[in-house]
């Protein structure tokens, strides 16, 4: 478990980002951004499984949990620190 929770902490930087990339390019309701950090978490995750250059001993279901854990931290990191309401895109 402590393979899967490092290699979630690892990826949630990125998840961060491209979640952040996703809110500035679309007009998206705030209640759904966390769901789209998870799937983006989930996504970044298995793609790390067809790169070879990355050696993890993690089996398919521990990289979606990590996935999704590394959306949950990504979009808990940064919803901590602003207001949620509105949509993304509405210039406030």
């Amino acid at each position: 478990m402590e393979v899967i929770t490092s290699f979630a902490l690892t990826i949630s930087a990125v998840t961060l980002g491209l979640t952040e990339v996703m809110k500035k390019i679309f007009n998206l309701p705030k209640d759904v951004i966390p769901l789209i950090a998870i799937g983006i978490g989930v996504i970044v995750s298995l793609f790390s499984y067809v790169v070879p250059e990355i050696h993890t001993k993690i089996s398919i279901y521990g990289l979606i949990l990590s996935g999704i854990i590394s959306g949950l931290m990504a979009s808990g990191m940064w919803e901590t620190f602003k207001k949620r309401d509105g949509n993304t895109g509405d210039g406030k």
